[in-house]
């Protein structure tokens, strides 16, 4: 099992909307992925009046996947075919650990 650490970082001119809006997005393409759990990094709480009220941090994420068939290259294209059709500043870092 390999444990990855996403981080999205979009193009900081954008708005929280846009921001939120790229999020989801990344996200329901990596479900769409042979991987075993995804899951937002838990982080401080919203400010107030803030849309998002679950306490995760945007853009970050929590991965695991198998080490054998592939998918972690896989998911490396995918990232790389995301940030390609997403015109803008965006950048996503990966760790492993």
């Amino acid at each position: 099992m390999i444990r990855l650490e996403l981080l999205l970082e979009p193009d900081p001119e954008l708005d929280a909307e846009d921001r939120e809006r790229l999020d989801r997005q990344l996200r329901a393409e990596l479900r769409e992925l042979d991987i075993d759990s995804i899951a937002a990094v838990a982080g401080a709480p919203p400010p107030g009046g803030a849309k998002g009220a679950d306490g995760a941090t945007l853009g970050a994420f929590v991965l695991a996947l198998s080490a054998s068939g592939g998918v972690f290259s896989t998911l490396i294209e995918t990232l790389r075919d995301w940030l390609n059709r997403h015109s803008g500043g965006h950048r996503i870092s990966v760790t492993t650990g």
